[in-house]
């Protein structure tokens, strides 16, 4: 009986715990290292050492056009990126605001592997001036996806992930958003599922294997 439970207890390490590059659940990305990594952006991008979600001293970072361009920020980061199926990812939750823009800014969420598989969600999320409100993604449903590049099926941008995108976009959704002036800001980047979800998922498992040990 102890072996069976120790196994059990390996099992849920082996969950909790990534390789080194791979997807984690539970990943935050919070910005407070004093920079705007691991993001990039064709706009205009800074790091805050204030004023983020958590209020005073928590960083976080804003992404402007002050002029019509594309208004986006993306990473490649591997504790965020990969086979996201595998690595048992179900999606992201992320906090957004506006910074003043002059017409409401339509925010998408990309992912996938550019030119061969990117798929864009068909929703947006709309960030309020001067308010951090956090929003969610998840994978359960491909109709709420849209390719915008390659060709690949929704699946295989899950399991070949190479980059997450935030970024402005309007219907038709296609390679090229439409240009826009304004700014969000973004903080507190979270893979799916947080920790206590994969706590819950170990011990049911571990309920399950003892239900399965024999008399």
């Amino acid at each position: 009986m102890y072996s069976r439970r120790l196994f059990a207890i390996t099992a849920l390490l082996c969950v909790t715990t990534s390789a080194a590059f791979a997807a984690v659940p539970g990943y935050v990305v919070d910005f407070n290292e004093g920079s705007t990594d691991p993001f990039y952006s064709g706009a205009t991008m800074d790091w805050h050492a204030s004023g983020g979600v958590g209020g005073a001293d928590d960083g976080w970072i804003s992404v402007v056009r002050e002029t019509p361009g594309n208004l986006g920020a993306a990473t490649s980061d591997l504790n965020i990126v990969g086979n996201l199926t595998a690595d048992g990812v179900t999606g992201y939750s992320f906090w957004l605001r506006d910074l003043g823009s002059p017409q409401p800014l339509n925010i998408h969420v990309l992912i996938g592997d550019p030119f061969i598989s990117f798929w864009q969600t068909n929703f947006s999320f709309t960030p309020v001036s001067g308010e951090w409100r956090e929003y969610s993604i998840d994978f359960s449903d491909p109709s709420q996806w849209s390719r915008t590049q390659g060709d690949g099926t929704f699946a295989e941008a899950l399991a070949n992930s190479g980059r997450l995108l935030f970024r402005y976009d309007q219907p038709p959704y296609q390679n090229n958003p439409d240009p826009v002036v304004g700014g969000f800001g973004l903080d507190r980047i979270t893979v799916l599922p947080e920790p206590a979800s994969l706590i819950l998922m170990g011990a049911g498992a571990l309920v399950a294997a003892r239900r399965r040990r024999p008399a």
